[in-house]
């Protein structure tokens, strides 16, 4: 066929950042979410920045291993990292982008998180997640 030029941006919905703590169970919690208007293709992105942050009775360096999930109406995508603390006092930060197609519904990004090498009797460290979540019209 030929190619068409149109006129018009695609339709963007989107949040503003948010900021939410994830407690080291392993459970999900969520960070942002927006509703995609149904029968229409979605490209969802996110950039969840992710902060690990010894607790004060911290001797060493402590360490989290933190997913994030992108979900875009019925499809999701995950990654994982695994972050250190630099030393008893000093938060980690890192950035998990992520990206996805998917159809009308939610969009949403939610993060678990799970200590690593806890000693016993000591303190997990503090996780908190800022993300806003983004789709971009595609069909």
């Amino acid at each position: 066929g030929d190619p068409k030029c149109t006129n018009s941006m695609p339709a963007e919905v989107g949040t503003t950042s948010n900021t939410a703590a994830i407690p080291t169970t392993g459970t999900a919690t969520s960070v942002a979410s927006a509703n995609l208007t149904a029968g229409n293709s979605y490209l969802g992105l996110a950039n969840p920045t992710i902060t690990v942050t010894p607790s004060t009775t911290a001797s060493t360096a402590q360490a989290a291993s933190v997913s994030c999930t992108l979900t875009v109406g019925s499809n999701t995508s995950t990654r994982t990292l695994t972050m250190i603390t630099p030393d008893k006092t000093t938060p980690a930060t890192a950035a998990l982008p992520l990206q996805l197609t998917g159809t009308g519904g939610t969009s949403a990004v939610s993060c678990a998180s799970k200590p690593i090498g806890l000693a016993t009797g000591q303190t997990a460290p503090t996780v908190s997640v800022t993300s806003a979540v983004n789709a971009i019209q595609i069909q």
